[in-house]
């Protein structure tokens, strides 16, 4: 539908299937969700047939496993059934989380599963230098996508599985999006499959690459200017400059990833300050730009010269700097020039920053060749705006929490604002300083780390339990 010419999407057999509203005037005008489908029906919408109002919870346990096993019969792909309270009155008395209704649950299904070949692994740059391995795959289909490459993590990964290149592999979509390797068949595997190595040089420019935590690889290059060969730096740089751009870093609208793409290989932008150097006839002629959208992308890159300094230094990239830390820097070092000057020992200072972090930061700040660009974008009139001072008051005032996992009850960056707002210090890294660990989905480490230290863990789902609670102490 979002196709730029509408014959293309009018081509297509689109279908819709119509089960709430976004904004309705009288508010009684259906007593239930079930009430509404109907009424829907009536005036002759389209609606899902399936839709079913349950009258207790082993009966909508038994409808979910009948859904399950006639899933494949639908016209339709689905991941999974919403469960909802029917009763308009409770829906109300429930109301919403930041992401989502309390009223309605999703129950998703088991990830379909498959098998398929591993013709070869190749190795994906990163926005720090971090080189991904990636399984090349023999094309098979699962849950109506066609899959060919799955993502490794990292050599610990590759360690794990026991994977060679031509070994057979179980694969899953994780979430029925992400395809993962989860296990090796091992009975299948033939003599001519061959052991995984990481390289220890780039093919193209032969910088040495080097290796972290968990034996990730890593190439050491200039991320914020592109590298003459078509090599891992190439990758490095696009990544660098789609972190730059995004929300919390400068906030350009307008430069997706297409979009960035386009102008880094067609030698427009071969360093972060070309961005401010372009001009409307720069992008005349390019695919997807005309006069309105070449204009209003140049006043987005004008107005991004115009942002607080924390938002600055997170845009820089630089290793184990988020954004929670910007702004403690932000708050210590007032201006850009003064972070030129600091040393290992002062950044140790700052809260939330290690040593690790540190190093990063020193020497970033103390490289000639980063103050150079630094000054470039001084002279390019940058206006740097002070960060507001952190909350010191309310009844989380004194309280170091850290954020791990995926969560479900808020956003992550309105859960930062909630936390902030009412007092908290919202930190990156787990320390002895930590009081509290917001745990999602998927954690990993920090929660580690945080039960050897006895911190306390708040569960997602306990978010607005913790966040009372705290309240009335």
């Amino acid at each position: 539908m979002r196709q730029l010419n509408p014959e293309v999407a009018a081509a297509r057999p689109l279908k819709i299937q119509l089960h709430s509203v976004g904004f309705i005037s009288d508010k009684d005008l259906f007593s239930s969700h079930s009430d509404m489908i109907n009424i829907f029906s009536e005036w002759g919408l389209p609606t899902s047939k399936e839709a079913k109002r349950i009258e207790n919870l082993n009966d909508a346990i038994n409808y979910c496993d009948e859904i399950t096993f006639a899933r494949d019969k639908l016209e339709y792909e689905i991941d999974g059934v919403v469960l909802k309270i029917d009763q308009k009155s409770l829906q109300n008395e429930l109301g919403f989380s930041s992401r989502s209704p309390k009223w309605a649950i999703a129950k998703k299904f088991k990830a379909e599963e498959g098998s398929t070949e591993v013709l070869s692994v190749s190795f994906q740059m990163g926005r720090t230098g971090s080189l991904t391995p990636v399984a090349n795959l023999k094309p098979v289909k699962l849950g109506g996508v066609t899959i060919s490459n799955a993502t490794l993590h990292n050599m610990d990964e590759i360690e794990r599985l026991d994977l060679r290149i031509g070994d057979t592999v179980n694969i899953k979509r994780a979430g029925d999006v992400i395809p993962k390797i989860i296990s090796v068949v091992k009975a299948k595997r033939v003599n001519k499959s061959s052991i995984i190595s990481s390289p220890d040089k780039c093919p193209c420019c032969q910088n040495e690459i080097s290796f972290f935590e968990s034996q990730t690889p890593s190439l050491n290059i200039d991320h914020l200017e592109r590298n003459d060969k078509n090599c891992f730096g190439l990758d490095q740089f696009k990544e660098s400059l789609k972190h730059y751009v995004s929300r919390q870093a400068m906030d350009i609208d307008g430069l997706g990833v297409k979009t960035l793409n386009l102008l880094v290989n067609e030698g427009k932008v071969s360093s972060v300050i070309d961005l401010y150097k372009l001009s409307p006839s720069d992008m005349v002629g390019l695919e997807g730009f005309a006069d309105k959208s070449i204009n209003k992308l140049i006043d987005s890159i004008k107005k991004s010269k115009n942002i607080k300094l924390s938002n600055f230094i997170y845009s820089l990239g630089i290793k184990e700097i988020g954004i929670e830390t910007s702004k403690n820097l932000s708050r210590e070092f007032k201006n850009l020039k003064n972070l030129y000057t600091a040393s290992i020992e002062d950044f140790l200072l700052v809260d939330d920053v290690g040593e690790v972090a540190s190093n990063n930061l020193f020497n970033f700040f103390s490289s000639k060749k980063y103050i150079n660009l630094l000054n470039q974008f001084i002279e390019l009139g940058f206006s740097f705006e002070k960060e507001s001072p952190q909350e010191s008051e309310g009844y989380l005032s004194g309280k170091v929490i850290v954020i791990t996992g995926k969560l479900n009850e808020f956003s992550r960056d309105d859960l930062k604002i909630i936390l902030e707002k009412n007092g908290a210090k919202v930190q990156n890294t787990i320390s002895k300083k930590t009081s509290f660990l917001i745990v999602g989905s998927d954690a990993g480490s920090k929660l580690e780390k945080a039960l050897k230290l006895n911190i306390e863990v708040i569960k997602d789902s306990d978010i607005n339990k913790f966040l009372i609670d705290q309240n009335n102490e």
